[in-house]
Order: structure tokens, then sequence, then C-alpha cells
């Protein structure tokens, strides 16, 4: 824009602005709603490049790269997932799908009290009674489960000590099967 440009100049210039903003927005949300129909049917490869497009229109979403990172992380691409989960994350720090999708990779990876953290702040990030509060909730209830269950086998499982090492064992020279 010429910097001579007149004030009804500057309004159509930012008339068209925002027309190309929500044009770009409602390709974005497409691409987004393609990509979920692709995963519910399990055709991750087509979801994954819904997601890219998504995020490459639009790299400020962060729902976009929250459901980027499942993709990346079920292509065996956990190291990209986990930039993608980190990005989504820091611009939406208390959103609903990126601290749900952050929960469920912490948990794939077997970290559950971040899993238990993260399930909680998406509980927590929206209206109690949605159906997004229903997923978090039964998502945390399972985690806080694992989280019960391995508490209690690690108590009553007794650890595993080859037979030489234990208390008043005596040594052998024979080689294993034969002492």
């Amino acid at each position: 824009m010429s910097a001579d440009a007149t004030p009804p100049d500057r309004e159509v210039s930012a008339a068209i602005a925002a027309a190309s903003a929500a044009h770009r927005s409602e390709e974005v949300r497409t691409l987004l709603n393609h990509g979920l129909r692709d995963l519910t049917h399990e055709r991750v490869s087509e979801a994954l490049i819904s997601f890219q497009a998504a995020v490459a229109l639009s790299p400020d979403d962060a729902d976009a790269h929250a459901f980027l990172a499942v993709c990346l992380f079920a292509v065996a691409r956990p190291d990209d997932a986990e930039n993608a989960i980190e990005r989504a994350l820091a611009l939406a720090p208390d959103g609903f799908w990126p601290n749900l999708k952050a929960g469920e990779l912490r948990d794939r990876v077997g970290d559950l009290d971040a899993a238990q953290v993260r399930f909680l702040r998406a509980l927590r990030a929206v209206e109690p009674g949605t159906r997004e509060s229903a997923a978090a909730a039964k998502a945390l209830a399972m985690v806080r489960t694992q989280t019960a269950k391995s508490i209690r086998l690690g108590s009553v499982l007794p650890s595993w000590r080859p037979r030489f090492l234990r208390r008043g064992a005596v040594a052998s020279s024979a080689p294993f099967g034969e002492g």
C-alpha cells in the first residue's frame, strides 16, 4: 500500500485482509475435519497430509499442531511429534485439544504422571457435561487406574534376582543348568 493512500483505501484493504483471514480460517477447519475423518477411518497418511496442510495455512493454530503430533507419532516419527505437541502447547497452554493430545502421547510413551497433568488441564479447559469433558475425564480415569495398578504391582511382586545372587545360595562352578 502506498504512503499516500486515502483512508477509504485503507478500510478496503483491511476488509479484504479480514475476508482473506476468514476464508483461510474456514479452509483450515475444513482440513482439520478431513484429517479427523481420515483418522477415524485409520487412514493416517491421508490425515497427516490434511494436518500438515492446516499447519502450513495457519501456523498459529494450536489444534492443527496437536492433531499433527498424533499423526506423526502414529507414523513412527516421535521426535517430530514431540516438536508438534510442544508447539501446540506453546500456542495454547490451557487449550483442550493440545492438552488432551499431549496427555495421550505421554500415556503412550509411559509417562503417566505427565499424562495425568495434561488430562486434568484438558478437563479444566471445557465446560462440564460436554463430550469433550467426558473424553478428558475418561482419559484421566484410565491413566489414574494404570498408575494405581503399576504401584500395586510394584509393591506386590518380589524383585527377581538370579539364583547365584540370592542370600544363602551356594556358588557353583558348574555351567548353567548343571548345578
